[in-house]
Order: structure tokens, then sequence, then C-alpha cells
């Protein structure tokens, strides 16, 4: 059960799932309903304004990986059996299903919804919307920890021990290897493609400035770096590693020099960031249970509310209109919040 601890949100339904929730993803770019994978492999939408059940079906046996395509129409999920598969996002029929070779852990969709990529072990399988396997992108140094696409669809980087991996999907050959010691854990690239992103095993940020040539290394965090993501317009990027997110402002020439924004008030592993695609509120849920929503103004971040939840939080997400934020947690409860617009 939630508990709402502060008024600039509200609880507006809440269901439980006898599993635990892996992800969650929107449906549609205007609609209603949320996915949601647990990790038994169970794949189920959600209608968030009546908070029932529209349809679910057993998609793995053992989930992992969740997302869905930019224009709503096709949910593709990725598993412990090896297998990723393409779902019908309106009625959650079957379209398409690959065998990667492996246990299938990251997915992600190009812009334009025209193709997808999943990882499993040391490769990455290039497949279109109907499931057919396009090109296998394979000689990375490991396990892949992280896909991203840049906004144009142009470049795929894979990030894995190392460093990062560019591919362009016509080009036999990677297009670039930025070298980096150690593992990365998570890739994400600037809305505009200027520079890219990635958190560290070794409690760190490494930033790219691809157009500049020239890189970035912000240390200091407390544990290692497993979410980094830019808010819609690309100023700034959230980081979490340790009890707490932080917000670096990539106004003007960047960061290097800066103090960030501190987000406090976790006593526990920040788990999950999610920036509202309207404005500039995040998300920043802990394994406590505990989701705070801040606005970040320039220099400064104001804490709007603080939402407590039974579990650890699994997932967030927001709805595509902002007005309406789901938290997953840890215990099976999922609960949608209405949150009052303030950037």
């Amino acid at each position: 059960m939630s508990r709402l601890a502060d008024a600039a949100a509200e609880r507006v339904w809440g269901l439980a799932i006898p599993e635990f929730p892996r992800a969650l993803a929107w449906l549609a770019p205007q609609g209603r309903r949320v996915a949601v994978l647990s990790s038994e492999g169970t794949l189920a939408a959600i209608d968030t304004v009546a908070g029932d059940g529209l349809w679910r079906t057993a998609a793995h046996q053992g989930a992992s990986a969740l997302a869905v395509s930019p224009d709503g129409r096709i949910v593709a999920t990725g598993g412990e059996d090896g297998m990723l598969r393409l779902w019908n996002a309106e009625d959650g029929t079957a379209i398409a299903e690959v065998r990667a070779r492996g246990w299938v852990e990251r997915i992600a969709w190009t812009p334009d919804s025209r193709r997808v990529a999943c990882s499993a072990g040391r490769c990455v399988w290039l497949c279109s919307a109907t499931g057919e396997i396009e090109r296998v992108l394979d000689g990375h140094l490991s396990t892949i920890a992280s896909l991203a696409w840049r906004a144009d669809g142009a470049q795929l980087a894979v990030a894995h021990y190392g460093g990062v991996t560019l591919w362009e999907p016509e080009l036999e050959a990677p297009r670039r290897m930025l070298e980096r010691k150690g593992s990365i854990l998570d890739v994400a690239w600037h809305p505009k493609g200027r520079w890219l992103a990635a958190g560290c095993q070794d409690q760190a940020v490494q930033l790219w400035n691809l157009r500049a040539a020239k890189h970035l290394y912000m240390s200091g965090y407390m544990t290692k770096l497993s979410c980094v993501a830019w808010d819609r317009d690309g100023r700034y990027l959230a980081t979490a590693g340790g009890p707490g997110a932080t917000v670096w402002d990539f106004a003007g020439a960047g960061p290097e020099g800066s103090r960030p924004l501190s987000l406090h008030g976790h006593e526990n592993l920040v788990t999950a960031l999610a920036w509202r695609p309207t404005g500039t509120a995040i998300a920043v849920g802990d394994a406590d249970g505990r989701t705070q929503l801040w606005r970040i103004n320039g220099k400064a971040a104001d804490r709007r509310a603080r939402l407590e939840c039974g579990g650890g939080v699994a997932a967030l997400v927001w709805s595509p209109d902002g007005e309406m934020l789901v938290v997953a947690s840890e215990d099976g409860n999922i609960d949608g919040f209405i949150v009052r617009r303030q950037g």
C-alpha cells in the first residue's frame, strides 16, 4: 500500500501483481495504458485511468527487458530463455520472435520505430519491426551492459567493459570505439547528439563531447553508477550513485568546473530515475520504497512531493503528457499518481 506524503501528488489507483515487476513502459504516445513485465515473465497492460488490467500474456520463462516502440504499436520483451519477442500493444497478441545466443538483457528501439536492437552476451541483434534479423553486431570486449540509439537513429551506442562501441547500421565495422578503463553500466545520448554519458562501475560519470572531440570525467560518487538520464531538452543530466541523485547543468559550455545539484532525502540506494517529459521535474526512487519529485531550475532544486510505497522502487514511468507518474515496487504493488504541474 502506498502512502502519500505531499499534496503535490495524488494517488488515484493501485493494484498488486503476484510477481516482482521488472520494468514499466508507456504503451502509446497519447494513450492511457502502461505495460508491466514481471520477473517471472508475465507481460500485462494496465488502464491508467481506472487502474485495471486490460490484457496479460506469458511472455518468457524469466524476463529481463522491456521496450515499447516510440509509435506505441509494438512491445518488445527479452528473457532468460534467450528470446526477443514482439507483441501487439493493442491486445497482447504475438507478432514475432527472435532467438538470440543467450539471455536477452537489453532492448532499444530506433526513434522511428522501424528497427529494434537487443543484446545477449557480447552480441547485438538488429531486427526489423516485424522480427526479421538484419544483422548481428559482435566483437565486443565483454557482456553488453547498455544500448542507446542516437536521437536521429544513425548510431547505436553499445556499452561494455573497456568502453563504448559506436555502430552505424549500414556499416560492416564499428564507426568508433570510445575507450574507457573498467566497466560501463549505463549509457545515454544527449537529445541533440552532442554528448554521450556513461555511468561507470568505478563510481564515476564519463562524458564524451563527440563534436568537440573531448571527454570529461566526474568522480566522487558513493557507489557504482547504474543510471544516467538526460532531461528532454538536454540541459540537465541526472545520475544515481548512492543514497541520492546528482544533476549536472549543461547550459553553455557544459558542466566542467561547476558544482552539481544534489537531491537528498534518501537513506538507501537510488534505484530509478525518470524525467518528466514536460518541463524539468524528475522522479527519484530508492530501495526503501520512497519516490521524491524535484523541480530543477537552473542552480536550484526544489522538492515538490514525497511518495512512500511498500517495497523498494523497481521502476518509474511518466505518462507522455506528464500528468501521471506510475511507480512499480518490488513487493508487486503498482500505483498511479496524478502530479500537479510545477515544471
